[in-house]
Order: structure tokens, then C-alpha cells, then sequence
């Protein structure tokens, strides 16, 4: 079994990048992200995001050319994939993003409470624009993101930009693995062999705009017997 995060190294070498094993910017259901660079100019810093999913040779040759599509993308609103690398050795795949140091739209969320309800609705119906460019211009590009939460809509200084599109694809490639019910999660997905749509899109970005304006949660009950 690989190992994202091994104990007795700090430093880790993936190709020509480097992260270190203290710099964890956050973990999250597919993988933990590390803050990393590349070795040739270390002056940028870059989030190396490792899989927690074990990929045999076979399998990643299989969603290379998904990777290949996903790496070509470019989208104002959405994070850039600047690389990808597969370790042989430790059968993990690492995914090289933009890094976002401003943090995620639930931490503001969960912070945004001004004195002025007014301008308050104002900056979240504008984040609500950007969040909507951002799916429409994955969509666009016959991408779908598969897993929309707030916690993957990052802030790149003012500007947000969506993170993890394509990794529930990815990561559920086999087509056997229901997806895990959750609020974000469109009912029809929690379903054996559910493959994420457009339509699943919008249903997580509905929810996230509701909760992003309203500051609470529509879905009263959640969970696997709700959906």
C-alpha cells in the first residue's frame, strides 16, 4: 500500500516536484493536499493534492486521457490542473493545482456574519455569478465536477475558483463503489453504479448558493436515509 504522508520523510519528490509532509493544506474524501513547488523555481508555491486510492499500471493508463483533458482545461473561475504524476512504486497519483492560500467559500460561510445584511447579500449573489461561471465553463468543456461543495470553491485572492472537478470519476472509475450519501450529493447518485452527471451539478451548486445567501441548511435531515 502506498503512502501519501509517510512518517519518517519530510520531504517528497514526485517527478520534478516537492512537497513536504508537514505543509498539509487540507485533506479532504479523495486525498490530502500538500503545499509544494515545482524544483525548477521554487519562488511559486503549488497544492500536490496525493489520492488516497491505489492505482494499478492498467488503471491509471485507463484515465490518462481524462487526466490529459482535465490538464488542458483553463477557466477563470475554476482551479488550474497544472500537472499530474503517477508514482510506479507506491501505485499513487498525485494532482498539481494552483494554489489557493485565501482558504475555501464554507470557512467564510461559516464566518460571514455582517452588520449590514445588505452588502452581505450583495458579495454572496456575487459569488453565487462566479460560482455559476465556473460550472457553466466546466460544463462547457464536457466536464463534469462530480462532488461541488463549498469547501472546494476556493478563494485565488478575489476571485473564487472551483477545485476537485473530475476526481469522483476518477476515483470512482470502477463504476462499483456507490457514491457516500451527503447534502451535496444528488439522490440519484448514491445508486449502485451511479455515474456523476451535469444535472448532479446543479443540484450541489443549488445547495451551496442556498446555503451560501440564506447561511443555513435547506436539507433538514441528511444522510442515507434522507436520500
Amino acid at each position: 500500500m502506498g503512502n501519501c504522508n509517510p512518517s519518517s520523510i519530510k520531504y517528497v519528490q514526485i517527478g520534478v516536484y516537492e512537497y513536504s509532509t508537514t505543509q498539509v493544506i487540507g485533506k479532504g474524501p479523495h486525498g490530502t493536499v500538500y503545499k509544494g513547488y515545482t524544483m525548477l523555481d521554487k519562488r511559486v508555491p503549488l497544492a500536490i493534492k496525493c489520492l488516497d486510492k491505489n492505482f494499478t499500471h492498467s488503471e491509471y493508463n485507463a484515465i490518462k486521457p481524462f487526466l490529459n483533458q482535465l490538464r488542458a482545461f483553463d477557466g477563470s473561475n475554476v482551479a488550474k490542473l497544472v500537472d499530474y504524476f503517477y508514482d510506479d512504486s507506491s501505485s499513487k497519483l498525485y494532482m498539481i493545482s494552483e494554489y489557493c492560500a485565501y482558504g475555501n467559500l464554507n470557512d467564510l460561510i461559516l464566518g460571514m456574519l455582517k452588520t449590514d445584511p445588505i452588502e452581505d447579500l450583495r458579495v454572496a449573489i456575487s459569488y453565487c455569478q462566479q460560482i455559476i461561471s465556473g460550472i457553466l465553463e466546466l460544463h462547457d468543456g464536457n466536464i463534469v465536477h462530480g462532488k461541488l461543495t463549498a469547501k472546494n470553491v476556493l478563494f485565488h485572492s478575489a476571485k473564487l475558483k472551483i477545485n476537485d472537478f473530475g476526481l469522483e470519476a476518477i476515483t470512482q472509475s470502477n463504476g462499483k463503489t456507490p457514491i457516500k450519501a451527503g447534502m451535496f450529493v444528488a439522490p440519484e447518485l448514491v445508486e449502485e453504479g451511479a455515474e456523476p452527471t451535469k444535472q448532479a451539478d446543479i443540484w450541489a451548486l443549488g445547495l451551496v448558493m442556498y446555503i451560501l445567501i440564506y447561511k443555513s441548511n435547506p436539507l433538514k435531515i441528511i444522510g442515507q436515509e434522507y436520500i
